[in-house]
């Protein structure tokens, strides 16, 4: 587990990680403007597919949040496969606002391209 909080001037960053036993992983970062991202990554999944080994993936849910209101979702599914970048199988975590509009995470939130590479 680990947690950090950054101090600049008059702006506070939480950050919180956790990584349990079965692989599963819990994520969040808020700040003193009212803004609380949450993710949290289920333990993983493996499959059988010819030519890749090891194949699974983690199923990603989560949520935005600014001063305790829903701002928008997180969805997706994260692969690991060897070799990677198998076609078929491809990492992808979207935002997903109030009116169903889907974006890729990694356009919003530059944590999300921190995501992508922590966990591929």
């Amino acid at each position: 587990m680990t947690f950090l909080t950054i101090l600049l001037y008059n702006y506070t960053l939480n950050y919180f990680f956790e990584n349990r036993e079965d692989s599963s992983k819990t994520f969040w970062f808020s700040d003193t403007k009212g803004w609380k991202f949450y993710i949290d990554i289920k333990a993983p999944v493996h499959t059988q597919h010819p030519g890749y080994d090891p194949h699974y993936y983690h199923t990603v849910t989560g949520e935005i949040t600014k001063d305790g209101k829903l701002a928008a979702s997180i969805k997706g599914e994260i692969w690991v496969t060897d070799p990677p970048d198998d076609p078929q199988h491809q990492t992808w975590i979207y935002v997903v606002f109030p009116d169903g509009t889907e974006k890729d995470i990694r356009q919003y939130i530059p944590i999300g391209s921190f995501l992508y590479a922590l966990l591929k």
